[in-house]
């Protein structure tokens, strides 16, 4: 174990052949003169195109770059086995689709700066940008954002706490595994160093693809999840927090039912109403997801879909993706 280490910045790979080469190198030119305090650690989810001779690539180039490989698994594998061999006193998440700008220098000298180990977890804003690296909007809800890659977090806390992510979970990972940090209470900085470039118009990305059966199985996480934190013993401003990161995640989720065709909406609609305590009112949201809970609340799901149908080709949309 180097504790010389830092940062270790673990990105999970599939699929990314036109993308993979200007992730990784958008670190290399941040962090550029660190290379001896910091590690990339590249893990090929069984990809099957070009990503594995890329990440082959960089690693003989860089010594300070890991590769390893596994079966297709998930990204919850992935990440997992990232941290298995991670050294850095840090760790990071990168989409293998996104990338950062040079502004990460500057949360990496917040990272060296840190004295006495006294935090456990940093979290980020970040810009959407479209593939000419055009800022096309904001993602900053603080604390309660879930991404995983808006996160440095403490190798230590992640391994003394269990908090490996959950495999198999095909979707919302991040969420699930956000709600069992926050239920760990761990001691927070939040930065609004917007570093992290989120490649919102990404047409391959599984997450511009929904169904009835990834509404049903995000559901199902969420409610799990739920049960868990409810039979914690933990404390109640812990709980809290967690239920807050489950429940804020339902109202993004419910602005896609407009994409289903009316069977499949109706069944949503009948899974949301057998899951409506999911359903609370949001925690430090854009301004539209309280005008969405309030409509919710007074007249149900159903006409508030309706009505946001009217007023949205797709509701909601700028959150279709990561939240």
């Amino acid at each position: 174990m180097d504790k010389n280490k830092k940062l270790s910045i673990i990105i999970p790979v599939y699929n990314v052949e036109k993308y993979l080469e200007k992730c990784i190198a958008s670190v290399l030119t941040a962090l550029e003169g660190n290379e001896d305090v910091y590690e990339i650690i590249l893990v090929n989810d069984g990809s099957p195109d070009g990503c594995d001779a890329i990440c082959k690539k960089f690693q003989k180039q860089y010594e300070h770059i890991k590769h390893i490989s596994q079966s297709n698994q998930g990204v919850s594998v992935a990440r997992n086995n990232g941290i298995a061999v991670a050294e850095g006193e840090y760790l990071t998440f990168i989409d293998p689709d996104d990338w950062v700008s040079k502004e990460m220098a500057d949360v990496f000298r917040l990272l060296l700066n840190c004295q006495n180990n006294e935090v456990e977890m940093f979290c980020m804003a970040a810009k959407k940008v479209d593939k000419d690296d055009n800022i096309i909007g904001d993602y900053n809800f603080g604390i309660m954002a879930t991404s995983s890659c808006l996160k440095i977090i403490k190798r230590s806390f992640i391994i003394d706490n269990n908090l490996l992510f959950k495999a198999g979970v095909r979707h919302a990972e991040d969420v699930e595994w956000t709600s069992r940090i926050m239920l760990c209470s761990p001691a927070i900085v939040f930065s609004k160093i917007n570093y992290y470039r989120y490649f919102a118009n990404r047409e391959e990305s599984a997450t511009k693809k929904i169904g009835i059966e990834k509404i049903s199985e995000i559901i199902e996480l969420l409610s799990n999840a739920f049960d868990d934190i409810e039979k914690s013993d933990k404390g109640g401003k812990a709980k809290k927090m967690a239920k807050r990161v489950i429940t804020n995640f339902s109202l993004p989720l419910f602005s896609q039912v407009n994409n289903l065709d009316e069977a499949h909406r109706q069944e949503a609609f009948a899974l949301f109403k057998k899951h409506k305590y999911l359903f609370k009112k949001p925690y430090k949201r854009p301004s539209r997801y309280y005008v969405v809970w309030a409509l919710m609340k007074v007249f149900g799901f159903k006409i508030t879909a309706n009505v946001l149908k009217r007023v949205y080709k797709t509701p909601m949309q700028k959150s279709a993706k990561r939240t």
